[in-house]
């Protein structure tokens, strides 16, 4: 389905998704503090994060319809997952 969108369609998605991605790797930045990557850092991991979960749940099967709430439901956990386990591996592997 992501392959599928016309050219406008994917880049309101992107912007849409990179604003929010912004405003929570800021959000993230402020909680996970030393541990986190910065707010670029942690916007550029939820940004892959959203676009990964989202073409892993295409992948399975499903298709992004109209259900907005399951969709932003998909891209926040896949972006939040990213972060959070490369947060664990930063602060594991740090001396």
């Amino acid at each position: 389905m992501l392959w599928q969108l016309h050219q406008d369609d994917w880049i309101v998605s992107f912007a849409f998704i990179a604003a929010m991605s912004f405003m929570c790797g800021w959000l993230a930045d402020r909680i996970l503090g030393y541990s986190g990557f910065g707010v670029i850092g942690n916007w550029l991991l939820l940004l892959v994060g959203c676009y990964v979960g989202l073409l892993v749940y295409n992948i399975y099967g499903f298709r992004l319809g109209w259900q907005p709430a399951l969709t932003i439901a998909v891209a926040m956990a896949g972006g939040s997952v990213l972060l959070l386990m490369l947060a664990m591996i930063k602060s594991a592997t740090r001396t």
